[in-house]
């Protein structure tokens, strides 16, 4: 096997080695909490804020779009949570769900993929005195995602390489406790530490090394992740505020270009405006076979490409939209690891199914 067909695509990132690189600021509305100024919650992960938040507002119900991913579903957001549609384009809708809206209810619109919320939503949300927090989980380094909220979330581990880590900050004027309360620690960040030094050392030794022992602390730390608010690990921070967030945001841009140019058709975003900072690049295929048979291909070329989310049990079958974007979307990874020729080992992988489903 070449060096090329080593390396691995996608996937968990390793601990980055901070070295002597210059860092810059991150953009966005995130640029203070990353370099851990002004009023923000650092938890372990997004999921946790999220629940602090509930616990912290008391709204009497949380609005979810159909189309996320379950780990939102806290034990103390789950029972409140009511779902609302999007399109096949991830545009919310601003039908008659928001006839059933309350003053005070918490909605929680997702910035897919480094998009900011479109449609007419953050307006119509506003007028009828819901409180707003955009899940920018996926979106940390875009432009203008603080426009209509009340208050953001952000997960920096899916951007750069820390263990753990996610953000919530409160917009403007909105309600924020004088002190914050202090966080239980997530005992599981030590798989996470460990999985991410693996990492570092697989991608070092070309992706030809021991393939599962890093994967193996990943899926622990997974799988011990709370749905709770818990506390970074101690140098989440630090190496937060040393990250080249410009280097970051120009990589995946570039990295983007080149996938549209080669998916025209595909792609749920056309164009990538000035102030987006994808997380990923999703595909819609044509169906679901289509889909799996594209995610079969990459995988065996050590390109992994994740499926944006199973919502068997966890979303009623009633949004049927949603469940289709769930069973024909791929994301396709275009981040600061890799450059033009990485993105054209993928589409040169995706090739032969796009072909054979364009002569269906």
């Amino acid at each position: 096997m070449n060096d090329e067909a080593r390396k691995v695509i996608g996937g968990v990132f390793a601990l980055e080695s901070r070295g002597g690189a210059e860092r810059s600021p991150a953009a966005g509305p995130f640029r203070d909490a990353l370099a851990g100024r002004g009023r923000f919650l650092a938890a372990s992960h997004a999921r946790g804020a999220l629940d602090w938040l509930v616990g912290f507002l008391e709204p009497a119900r949380v609005w979810l779009p159909a189309y996320l991913c379950d780990a939102l579903l806290s034990d103390r957001v789950r029972p409140r949570a009511s779902f609302f549609d999007v399109d096949q384009d991830l545009v919310p809708s601003t039908g008659n769900w928001l006839d059933r809206l309350a003053p005070g209810d918490l909605v929680a619109p997702i910035a897919y993929f480094g998009w900011p919320i479109r449609g007419g939503l953050l307006g119509a949300l506003r007028e009828r005195g819901a409180t707003i927090v955009v899940d920018a989980s996926q979106a940390l380094l875009t432009e203008g995602t603080q426009i209509g909220a009340d208050y953001l979330l952000a997960s920096p581990r899916k951007f750069v390489g820390v263990p753990d880590g996610g953000l919530l900050v409160p917009v403007e004027d909105a309600p924020w406790p004088d002190a914050l309360p202090e966080l239980i620690p997530w005992r599981a960040v030590t798989e996470a530490l460990v999985a991410g030094r693996e990492r570092r050392e697989f991608d070092a030794a070309g992706g030809n090394g021991p393939e599962r022992g890093w994967y193996a602390h990943f899926a622990a730390a997974e799988s011990a992740a709370p749905t709770d608010a818990r506390s970074c690990a101690d140098d989440t921070a630090q190496r937060l505020a040393a990250v080249d967030w410009r280097a970051v945001a120009a990589a995946r841009r570039a990295n983007w270009e080149v996938l549209a140019a080669g998916l025209e058709g595909r792609l749920i975003f056309g164009q990538l405006p000035a102030e987006v900072v994808p997380m990923g690049c999703p595909v819609r295929f044509t169906s679901g076979p289509e889909r799996d048979a594209a995610r079969a291909a990459l995988h065996a070329a050590a390109v992994y490409a994740p499926w944006h989310w199973d919502l068997e049990g966890a979303v009623p079958a009633t949004h049927v939209a949603a469940h289709g974007l769930a069973a024909r979307t791929l994301t396709l990874p275009l981040d600061q690891r890799y450059g033009a020729g990485d993105m054209a080992r993928v589409l040169r992988t995706l090739e032969p199914v796009l072909a054979r489903g364009a002569s269906t």
